[in-house]
């Protein structure tokens, strides 16, 4: 199995490809064959599934992270509440027996 290609490498690749373009003269004419072109199209569009399937990790983890946030805060509020239950000597009792009726 095939390490997955990252998104850096194939847009290092490509710029590689064109470094020699930046070396030609504003006069001179560039070409790109019909193979050339097929294989940059099919770069290109592994480089935008790459770039999607990061977005949407990115998206997950931030959910996640978000997630855990919200956790956090729902068990500090409920620990002030429990504090304020306990501090005066209350004590909280179930009005339930086994029969699911009230006792």
């Amino acid at each position: 199995m095939s390490a997955l290609p990252k998104l850096s490498d194939g847009l290092r690749s490509m710029a590689d490809s064109f470094a020699s373009v930046a070396e030609a003269g504003d006069d001179e004419d560039i070409t790109l064959d019909n193979a050339e072109a097929r294989k940059f199209l099919a770069a290109l569009q592994t480089m935008h599934k790459i770039a999607v399937d990061m977005e949407i990790e990115l998206v997950c983890l931030r959910d996640a992270e978000a997630g855990r946030q919200v956790r956090r805060a729902i068990e500090s509020e409920a620990e002030a509440v429990q504090s304020q239950l306990t501090t005066g000597g209350n004590v909280v009792h179930g009005l339930f027996d086994n029969r699911g009726g009230k006792a």
